[in-house]
């Protein structure tokens, strides 16, 4: 574990905050973008300092234990206005921390990260992760295929279902954006 050598009492720079969290520099990003990392300060040169207690709190989630089976990890970025989203069937698409100051109600964070995903329509279970850290799990209850690309449709929020999955981490792997977590799939049923 990397030892912490904050810039200041509350400020970490960002190959520190990288370090302790064992991320790469993309991933740090998209967990800046999100805002579950807050820039404590910007340098005179523009160089961004963190929030240290962010860095620690996110350091400290657990790693997720493999799933039994049906398990879909989808990695999300920072919540984005998609333009014409009325064509894409997708006014948002991403994740934030502080989506609420947007004025998102929990169906439209929801459906910022439910599609369109290039995968197998047999799963059971998605999350949505940011650089390895999950921030929402949802059943699927079904989904919609256009071509070989799914938008699935979710369940309301299952408050044991998060208590089991959002605030852990995984091992985030490269290459696409899906990626299962676990070698046997559920069947569909």
């Amino acid at each position: 574990m990397t030892t912490l050598q904050p810039h200041s009492t509350s400020h970490v720079r960002p190959s520190a905050a990288a370090a302790m969290l064992a991320v790469n520099r993309d991933q740090l990003r998209k967990l800046v973008g999100t805002g579950l990392i807050r820039v404590a300060a910007t340098t005179r040169g523009g160089y961004r300092r963190f929030n240290v207690a962010d860095v620690l709190t996110l350091a400290a989630w657990p790693q997720l234990p493999i799933p039994a089976a049906g398990v879909i990890a989808l990695h999300v970025g920072p919540l984005q206005h998609v333009p014409n989203g009325a064509a894409h069937q997708q006014t948002w698409i991403g994740w934030s921390a502080t989506a609420s100051d947007r004025g998102l109600s929990q169906a439209q964070l929801d459906d910022a990260w439910r599609g369109w995903w290039v995968c197998a329509a047999d799963y059971a279970v998605a999350v949505a992760d940011v650089g390895g850290f999950i921030v929402a799990a949802r059943r699927i209850a079904g989904y919609t295929r256009a071509g070989n690309r799914l938008r699935f449709d979710f369940s309301p929020p299952d408050p044991e279902l998060e208590d089991r999955f959002v605030g852990r981490r995984i091992r985030s792997a490269p290459g696409p954006r899906v990626q299962p977590l676990c070698a046997t799939r559920a069947q569909p049923g």
